[in-house]
């Protein structure tokens, strides 16, 4: 027969633990905002023709400009990884449309170095090159979780652009904080610039060879906790094991001390019988 371990609730807290803090990518959350968008654009972004290779790099193609070489831009202004699988982007204008992040094909996905669909790292770029559809001059971008919840809502008045010297709208940010503001000017892609007054980091394409750089499936996973919610989660894991571990001695306890009464009741009435008498013992004097 086998015996039940004392210490499997706690090993378990433990573990989930561990996994919860570390072992994962967190899912996206109000860390990411939409920091950049061309709706206007001035220059053959997508690179129809020559260009360095790079589509929506700061260095255009020779090709003919249109409606493909629009781009958004999202941002993670947080500190840790996120996992943008499952994530909304809504692009809401006279013909409202929806990308979800690991779902949608159409398009293309460009990551700063280092991140990826299911991991972009702090300070880490996303760009959506040539979204669904014609993006408006006037709209608003709104990014969703996988709930439906709003993270991130930033509304454009007028990206209408007379030439490269302002066909992007950045988002303005005061002391690190993302503004409802637009600012025109060069575009700039996968670096943000004005965040803690410094840009996020070298710019570079997405891993061709890595499956999550596209559209490809996936979903994303439940928020992952910070690191001060880990410590309250290990510490009821504690607390649990501590609670049971009492529970358990209190029930054994009590299974015993019957035992005992029981046992001293016989040892008493063995006693009284085997002792004799007062008057038998007169009688036999």
């Amino acid at each position: 027969m086998l015996k039940r371990s004392s210490s499997s609730p706690l090993l378990l807290f433990s573990f989930l633990a561990l996994c919860l803090h570390g072992a994962w990518p967190h899912t996206a959350h109000a860390d990411l905002i939409v920091s950049e968008v061309v709706t206007d654009p001035q220059g053959d972004h997508s690179e129809n023709a020559g260009g360095n290779g790079v589509p929506y790099d700061d260095i255009p193609g020779t090709g003919t400009v249109s409606a493909v070489d629009e781009f958004v831009e999202l941002f993670n202004t947080g500190g840790t990884l996120l996992d943008l699988r499952g994530v909304s982007l809504l692009m809401d204008d006279t013909s409202p449309r929806t990308h979800v992040f690991g779902t949608t094909t159409s398009g293309l996905v460009r990551f700063s170095a280092g991140s990826s669909l299911h991991a972009l790292l702090p300070g880490g770029v996303v760009l959506l090159g040539n979204p669904t559809g014609s993006l408006n001059n006037r709209l608003s971008l709104v990014l969703l979780g996988i709930d439906g919840s709003e993270w991130d809502r930033w509304v454009i008045d007028d990206a209408n652009a007379t030439g490269p010297a302002n066909e992007s709208v950045h988002r303005v940010f005061v002391e690190g904080v993302a503004q409802p503001l637009g600012e025109r000017g060069v575009i700039s892609p996968l670096v943000v610039l004005g965040f803690d007054g410094s840009p996020s980091g070298p710019s570079g394409p997405s891993d061709p060879s890595d499956p999550t750089a596209g559209g490809g499936g996936g979903s994303g996973g439940a928020p992952v906790p910070e690191p001060s919610t880990l410590y309250l989660v290990i510490a009821g894991g504690v607390l649990f094991e501590t609670r049971r571990r009492a529970r358990c001695a209190s029930r054994q306890k009590q299974r015993a001390t019957p035992r005992l009464r029981r046992g001293s009741r016989r040892t008493a009435l063995t006693t009284q019988e085997h002792r004799p008498r007062r008057g038998a013992a007169a009688e036999t004097k």
